[in-house]
């Protein structure tokens, strides 16, 4: 037992009196030394914080990362048995991307939850991001029950193309680990990069899968515009000029045709930041590798040295644009003829334009009525079509080396929402076509949204300052998805539509951000595909 000692109250109060003295001798010798070296002081302090708020960030992704894993770590302790097999997912992951970042990334916060996770994963790396293509034209859909992208926008439109035709009903999942990763945020938007990876993998782990529309983006050839060129000193648009990532390709149908998750963006902050666009230098005509860009600012404070930096490299760029760009070009204030996809030869022009010249036709939004309401339901029955499909039986050889792990589980069930009838709705708009012809606009937006176009007409910015304020806000703004609590620019016209068409007045050096990815820029049409595609996403 340990007995009681009361000290005396006076005994503690002499102690502290005591202390007193060395205290103030202490704090006199610091500030001495400060006073004495102000900027090593100075340097001293900044380096302290610094190295503490370091150490206290990668103690709690530590801390985050254990605490996910002790999550996850249930559901790989499920007991299989021996009919069964596990779910196969097959990752689509380019080491070299982000100079390597990208793979650092993954093993450090997807990999321990895909092996704790009770999943049979199946790595493919690529050489470069355009490599997809090629492993999903020869990819068995019975050979795995979902895809994961380990990178970002650019990557998951390539692995869209597919998925709408032969891969239809094989679900895809996405995990944060690229520049752009303006998808992932539309489906989750947390804030910590850990928290925000595992978000998105809880779907993928639990099964759910839920139905996303997509954009159908198709080129128009020369020979269906409805006005012939007339101008035989022009060039003009053959079926090899299509929406294409920048490399010559097939005169096919699926040549002429891309899919979108986002939209499409055409605008000369897009020429500034990332390259191409009419009178642009040698150096700039085509834009930049996708993996090189910035992407969007962090949410960081304004005393970040990466913020400011961010800030005067865009306004250094912005305002040599400025001054080096007119507001036309040099050899014609007008459009071309109506359906025409190429001016002049634009190595003519020899300065850059702050405009984008081009015609709109589109046909207002409709939510089904007589005229269009037969059509809406047979595009809507093709996935089902697909889904009665016979799947490959699975041989004695498949199951004895695991080649075959796959049961006709590929089929979403996710139910689809019955829609009322809306065939005897009268709607006299439906179908009818607008022609808007633009020369005084600073680019087009197209965007889905739910089942209809979001087209977002740019105005041309009136002077520097103002043209400087809309390149920082979209440092941190996605430029697909609306903003809570962001004042509406006043500059931008918004439209729902059902249908658009878009043909350029330019083409030369021009180029679409189609899902943060870059095309040609060609006459196109774009149309809302519906529940085109299966996404690893939480029921809401």
């Amino acid at each position: 037992m340990f007995s009681h000692v009361d000290f005396p109250v006076c005994s503690v109060g002499v102690l502290v009196c005591d202390c007193f003295p060395v205290i103030q001798r202490d704090m006199a010798k610091i500030w001495r030394t400060i006073r004495t070296h102000p900027k090593k002081s100075l340097l001293f302090a900044g380096f302290t914080f610094y190295i503490y708020g370091y150490l206290e960030t990668k103690y709690t992704q530590d801390v985050l990362r254990r605490k996910f894993c002790s999550l996850v770590k249930p559901l790989g302790d499920v007991t299989v048995s021996p009919a069964d097999h596990l779910r196969r997912l097959t990752v689509f992951l380019n080491p070299f991307a982000r100079r390597g970042n990208l793979l650092k990334d993954f093993e450090k916060n997807v990999a321990p939850i895909l092996q704790l996770g009770g999943l049979d994963v199946q790595m493919v790396y690529t050489d470069n991001d355009t490599e997809i293509k090629d492993f999903v034209t020869v990819l068995d859909p019975t050979s795995t029950d979902g895809i994961l992208i380990a990178s970002d926008d650019h990557v998951l439109q390539k692995r869209t193309d597919w998925q709408t035709s032969r891969l239809a009903n094989l679900p895809i999942g996405v995990v944060p680990l690229g520049v752009w990763n303006t998808f992932a945020r539309s489906v989750s938007s947390c804030k910590n990069p850990i928290e925000w990876c595992y978000d998105l993998l809880s779907p993928l782990l639990k099964g759910t899968v839920k139905r996303h529309h997509v954009l159908e983006i198709s080129s128009i050839p020369a020979a269906k515009l409805e006005r012939p060129i007339v101008h035989p000193d022009l060039p003009t648009t053959s079926d090899e000029h299509c929406v294409s990532s920048g490399k010559a390709t097939m005169n096919t149908d699926r040549s002429r045709q891309t899919y979108s998750l986002l939209g499409l963006e055409w605008s000369v902050w897009r020429d500034v930041e990332q390259g191409g666009g009419a009178g642009s230098p040698k150096r700039k005509s085509k834009p930049t590798d996708i993996n090189e860009h910035r992407g969007l600012l962090l949410p960081f404070s304004l005393s970040s040295p990466g913020t400011w930096t961010r800030y005067f490299g865009v306004a250094w760029r912005q305002f040599r644009f400025w001054i080096t760009s007119v507001d036309s070009p040099e050899s014609s204030t007008d459009i071309p003829s109506f359906f025409m996809s190429d001016s002049p030869d634009f190595s003519r022009f020899k300065r850059r334009m702050r405009t984008k010249k081009y015609n709109l036709v589109y046909t207002p939004v409709c939510n089904g009525c007589s005229k269009c309401w037969e059509s809406r339901k047979q595009a809507n029955e093709w996935i089902t079509a697909d889904e009665t499909k016979p799947h490959k039986p699975i041989s004695t050889f498949g199951k004895l080396f695991g080649l075959s792990v796959t049961r006709a589980a590929n089929v979403s069930t996710i139910a689809r929402t019955a829609s009322p009838d809306r065939s005897t709705v009268i709607n006299e708009e439906c179908g009818q076509s607008h022609v808007l012809q633009l020369s005084d606009s600073a680019g087009v937006v197209l965007v889905l949204e739910e089942d209809h176009i979001r087209v977002e007409l740019l105005g041309e910015s009136r002077s520097f300052l103002e043209h400087l304020r809309r390149s920082w806000n979209r440092l941190q703004s996605h430029g697909y998805l609306r903003q809570e609590g962001v004042t509406t620019d006043l500059n931008v016209t918004t439209i729902l539509c059902s249908t658009v068409e878009l043909y350029p007045a330019i083409t030369e050096n021009e180029f679409y951000w189609i899902d943060n990815d870059h095309f040609e820029a060609c006459p196109i049409r774009v149309r809302v595909r519906r529940n085109a595609v299966n996404i690893y996403q939480q029921q809401n």
